[in-house]
């Protein structure tokens, strides 16, 4: 029994056998700034409404093969988790065919008088009124050519497996549209009808507007090197409101396409 306590109390204590080195701080991942440039091709419809039903009718049959082309420069912000928010100027031109009959009708009214006479007396006077209307078809065909200002405000998530990229986006955007060449349609103020007038007897006022839009979107993307992504894919837009609009019509565009995209991370300082 002795020779066992001796052993018992040479041996060392079990706390002193391993050290348990302090627990390193967590460090959240930073974000790092990109800047990126991009074209897109869209299909553009038109949604047009308005108090004049005929006049409404007659733009949607007129206006056919609409199409927008944007130039846009863009910036913004991305995030380890695969979040990213950004936003940019858009710049585009706008094409859309014509063709529309114009159907009107003259109104003419002409007033003959007869006097009857003896030496220098009137003896009787009759009075004709004649109503003259002429009906004129002539049909307007051309191209009309618009330009549009966009400001879009997105948010997007994109998931990478290797050189490859998948990913989403959505966001608002404000949009300014001007018609510079072209054929409008407006209400005849002296005939029934429509009738057909060039941009040039508008006032500047009825050329051009804002409105609102949302933007939805898909992407998939290879990296070309450690901070060079080109993307592309296709992408929605429609529109929401009007503002700053004195034109009797209110037409909301609908574009679909496809938007290609090249990017650059910048550099970031490591902590």
């Amino acid at each position: 029994m002795e020779s066992w306590k001796i052993l018992m109390t040479l041996s060392p204590p079990s706390s002193t056998a391993k050290s348990v080195a302090p627990p390193a701080d967590y460090v959240l991942p930073q974000g790092e700034w990109w800047i990126g440039a991009g074209v897109g091709l869209y299909a553009v419809g038109r949604h047009w409404s308005g108090e004049d039903e005929e006049l409404v009718a007659a733009w949607r049959e007129a206006e056919e093969k609409k199409r927008d082309l944007l130039y846009g420069l863009y910036f913004g912000r991305s995030w380890h988790s695969g979040f990213w928010a950004g936003s940019g100027v858009e710049f585009g031109k706008g094409r859309s065919s014509f063709d529309h009959l114009d159907q009107r009708q003259d109104m003419t009214m002409a007033v003959t008088t007869q006097l009857a006479t003896f030496d220098e007396m009137v003896i009787a006077v009759v009075t004709d009124t004649a109503v003259i209307i002429e009906e004129r078809n002539e049909s307007f065909t051309g191209t009309n050519r618009s330009s549009v200002i966009r400001v879009p405000v997105l948010g997007g998530w994109r998931w990478e497996l290797r050189r490859w990229e998948l990913g989403l986006h959505m966001g608002l955007a404000g949009e300014w549209h001007k018609l510079r060449d072209g054929y409008v349609l407006v209400t005849s103020t002296n005939y029934t009808g429509v009738e057909t007038l060039t941009t040039e007897q508008l006032p500047e006022k009825d050329r051009s507007y804002g409105l609102l839009s949302t933007q939805v979107g898909l992407s998939a993307g290879f990296r070309i090197s450690e901070r060079w992504v080109i993307s592309a894919g296709p992408t929605y837009h429609t529109g929401l409101t009007l503002f700053s609009s004195h034109a009797p019509l209110q037409a909301l565009p609908r574009r679909w396409g496809g938007l290609a995209q090249l990017t650059y991370t910048l550099p970031s300082r490591t902590r």
